[in-house]
C-alpha cells in the first residue's frame, strides 16, 4: 500500500544513487565473477607477480563495478601488509592509438609531466614509463576498457614482457587487465603476443530477471520511502532482461519512471509510469525492445 505524502517532498530523495557515477559498496548478482578476478591478484599477495585477466561482456554487465571492487579490496589487503607502491591506471581506449594510451599511462602517473602524444617512438614512450615506475619505486595494474577497440594492440607485448626485459627494477611488475566485448579479441593477436600476455580469462553475462530485481531494490534508497507500488522494481527488471540483461537499462528505466509520475505531480510511481518510460526508452534506443512478465 503505497504511503501518501505531501507533495512538496516529490519522488526522488537522492537521486545519485540511480546516476551511472553511483558505486554500489559491493557488486551485487557478481559473486562468481568476483571470485574469478580475485584469482589474478592472489598470487602477489603470495611473493609473485598478478596474472593479467581479460573480462568480456556487454555494456551493463558489470565489467568496471567487477572490476573496480577487486582492485579496491585488493589494495586494502596491500595496505594491511604495509604495501604502498602499487599503483591502478584506469584508461578508456577506445579507437586509441598506441602513442595515446602510453602517453595517457604517464600522464596518470605523473600529472606534473609535460609529454606530447606525437613526437616520440614506441620504444621512447616504454622507455619513459619504465623511467617513470622505477623512480617512483612503484607496481602498476593497467587498467583498459575497450581494450579490444585499440588500434594496434600490440603494445600488450611489451608490457607482459616487463619481467624479462629486466625494466624494472625490485621485482616490480606491471598486470594487464583487459574489459572488452568482441570473445573473438584474442584471434586477432599475433601469436607471439597471445603466448606472452598469458591472460586469464572470464566473462560478465546478462543479468537475469532476479539478478536486475536485487540491484534495483539496492537502488530502492533513491526514492522517498512508499513511493514505488510494488510491482514496479521486477517491472523494470524483467523488461530489461528480456531485452538486454543490462542493469544500466534498469536503472535508466526506473529512473524515467521517476520522473514521468514527478512531471505529472504524481506522488507515487506506477506500473504505468513504467510503461511510460520503456516506450520512451525503446525511442531512445531502438535496439531494446522487452515483454514483461513480472
Amino acid at each position: 500500500m503505497p504511503i501518501h505524502r505531501p507533495l512538496i517532498m516529490g519522488i526522488f530523495k537522492d537521486k545519485t544513487v540511480l546516476s551511472i557515477q553511483y558505486t554500489p559498496e559491493k557488486p551485487l548478482g557478481r559473486e562468481e565473477e568476483i571470485r574469478h578476478m580475485a584469482m589474478a591478484f592472489k598470487p602477489y599477495t603470495a611473493g609473485s607477480h598478478p596474472r593479467n585477466i581479460l573480462i568480456y561482456g556487454m555494456a551493463g554487465t558489470g565489467k568496471s563495478t567487477v572490476t573496480e571492487y577487486v582492485l579496491r579490496k585488493y589494495l586494502i589487503a596491500l595496505k594491511e601488509q604495509d604495501v604502498s607502491n602499487v599503483r591502478v591506471v584506469s584508461l578508456t581506449v577506445d579507437n586509441w592509438p598506441a602513442s595515446k594510451v602510453l602517453t595517457g599511462i604517464l600522464r596518470e602517473l605523473n600529472p606534473d609531466m609535460h609529454v606530447s602524444s606525437r613526437g616520440y617512438s614506441i620504444p621512447e614512450y616504454f622507455n619513459m614509463i619504465w623511467d617513470t615506475l622505477n623512480k617512483q619505486g612503484l607496481s602498476m595494474i593497467l587498467v583498459l576498457d575497450k581494450i579490444d577497440l585499440m588500434k594496434k594492440p600490440d603494445i600488450l607485448y611489451e608490457f607482459s614482457r616487463v619481467a624479462e626485459g629486466g625494466h624494472l627494477k625490485d621485482n616490480r611488475f606491471v598486470s594487464v587487465v583487459g574489459m572488452l566485448k568482441n570473445v573473438r579479441f584474442t584471434h586477432f593477436l599475433d601469436p607471439a603476443i597471445l603466448s606472452s600476455f598469458g591472460s586469464l580469462s572470464m566473462i560478465t553475462p546478462s543479468y537475469t530477471k532476479e539478478q536486475l530485481t536485487e540491484i534495483l531494490e539496492d537502488r530502492r534508497v533513491a526514492f522517498h520511502e512508499g513511493v514505488l507500488e510494488e510491482p514496479v522494481i521486477p517491472m523494470c527488471a524483467a523488461y530489461s532482461a528480456e531485452a538486454t540483461g543490462n542493469a544500466r537499462e534498469a536503472i535508466d528505466i526506473l529512473r524515467c519512471a521517476g520522473e514521468i509520475a514527478e512531471k505529472q505531480g504524481e506522488d507515487t510511481v506506477t506500473q504505468e509510469h513504467v510503461l511510460l518510460a520503456v516506450e520512451e526508452y525503446e525511442c531512445d534506443f531502438p535496439s531494446f525492445s522487452g515483454t514483461v512478465d513480472a
